[in-house]
């Protein structure tokens, strides 16, 4: 079968590797999902009104091994088979990665490219946080991901997986070395706290999907997305904390990760004196992280606890007299707690400093967000005097910024794809 080509010169034998596999064309136009019935020549910029007939004559030819089928490709238009052949070597030179963070009771996902662009999202809750079920359903969630992006028929090397943990690990050996998460606190009793101790989930994720895996804390993840997408691109070094149940922190210096575990939410202050989920009081995270807040509104009104921080925020707007005052008055308090810890990360780093907030308590629309901000902005109080002109940047957690950045230490660690270092904005200044 001949493609009509006005203006083409006569066909020529085509010219394709023997290394260049049918498997290579079958996805194509599943690629990219957005653009599943465009074809892959208008993603590259071919006219588009030639795609789907093309695609559709190269399987035949590629499914073809009798003299009739050659014949037949010697009809073929060159300038197609050597787009064709040009996107199977593209995709053979692509690496992709899937980024897993995992929550209580729930695991959010997304797939990337090569270049740290989110093509597709997921996400799926847990029945139960033992180690086995996780494991089972994150490899389960990632292959999903790669299937619907019709990435699956890809050879081992092309895909990577991370999965990040709020606590601290040891990412060589793919171990988390200690997680311990509560759920809600009106389910505690009925659930119980999750408790892990040097379990390895590296080995077992590999075993499931056959792709690399890197294990993470996240608030490395969400820095490496900083470094990439964020402050990252303007700076070479920074610091960043991430408040959500618990309290963490991270260090890119000179656009490097650490991989020192900046567990900033379990250091103590005798100004603090909340009971933390480790068996201690005064750590930091008992008073910053949205656990301690909403314990500390526990005793105010059992009903916020199925309300959750939300709740929290909005009964700080509704309550009258003293129920209000106590609302923003534990908001002060997680305020209060969340200074020490931007204090601390500025002490021991001496940069600017990302802090990632919960959205609700981001921006300052809300009595409980304001109050919140307030007390942290008193930091000063508690770092050197010569660093108190650090730039500190609040922002928003976004839903899928642990899982970006889980996917992008995969493509680093594990397939080695890099982005361009930053470097410092001269003009910034400290």
């Amino acid at each position: 079968m001949t493609i009509p080509q006005s203006g083409v010169p006569a066909a020529r034998k085509r010219r394709h590797p023997a290394d260049v596999k049918r498997r290579s064309f079958t996805s194509l136009g599943a690629l990219m999902p957005e653009q599943h019935n465009k074809g892959v020549f208008s993603q590259e910029g071919y006219d588009s009104t030639v795609n789907n007939g093309a695609m559709e004559e190269l399987e035949r030819l590629l499914a073809s091994s009798s003299p009739q089928g050659a014949d037949a490709a010697d009809t073929v238009a060159p300038e197609l088979v050597d787009a064709a052949i040009d996107r199977a070597r593209e995709l053979e030179d692509s690496r992709w990665a899937v980024g897993i963070e995992l929550l209580p009771y729930r695991l959010v996902a997304t797939l990337i490219d090569k270049k740290g662009r989110r093509l597709l999202d997921g996400h799926r809750r847990l029945k139960d946080m033992s180690v086995s079920h996780v494991v089972a359903a994150s490899a389960a969630l990632a292959k999903r991901l790669v299937k619907a992006a019709g990435l699956d028929y890809l050879p081992a090397g092309h895909v990577a997986l991370g999965l990040v943990v709020g606590g601290p690990v040891d990412s060589e050996a793919g171990v988390v070395r200690f997680y311990c998460k509560s759920p809600p606190i009106d389910r505690r009793e009925e659930l119980g706290f999750t408790t892990w101790h040097n379990e390895p989930l590296g080995t077992p994720l590999q075993d499931q999907t056959d792709w690399p895996v890197a294990i993470a804390n996240d608030a490395s993840a969400l820095a490496v997305y900083q470094r990439w997408f964020g402050l990252g691109r303007s700076r070479s070094t920074f610091a960043l904390l991430v408040v959500r149940e618990g309290v963490g922190g991270a260090y890119i210096e000179d656009g490097r990760l650490s991989r020192a575990s900046v567990e900033v939410g379990q250091v103590n202050s005798k100004d603090l004196g909340r009971p933390c989920d480790c068996g201690r009081e005064g750590c930091i995270e008992a008073s910053a992280g949205t656990r301690g807040i909403l314990s500390a509104l526990y005793d105010v009104t059992a009903h916020l606890a199925s309300g959750g921080l939300v709740g929290a925020v909005q009964l700080a707007e509704a309550a009258d007299g003293d129920v209000r005052e106590k609302v923003l008055a534990a908001f002060r308090e997680a305020g209060t707690g969340l200074a020490h810890g931007v204090g601390l990360m500025i002490n021991m780093f001496a940069s600017p400093l990302v802090v990632y907030l919960p959205p609700i308590l981001s921006e300052p629309d809300s009595n409980a967000a304001t109050e919140y901000l307030a007390r942290m902005r008193t930091f000063t109080d508690y770092t050197h005097q010569a660093y108190s002109g650090f730039e500190v940047l609040p922002q928003p957690l976004g839903p899928y910024d642990g899982a970006h950045g889980a996917a992008l230490i995969a493509l680093e660690r594990r397939l080695g794809v890099h982005p361009e270092i930053a470097t410092d904005d001269a003009e910034a200044g400290r």
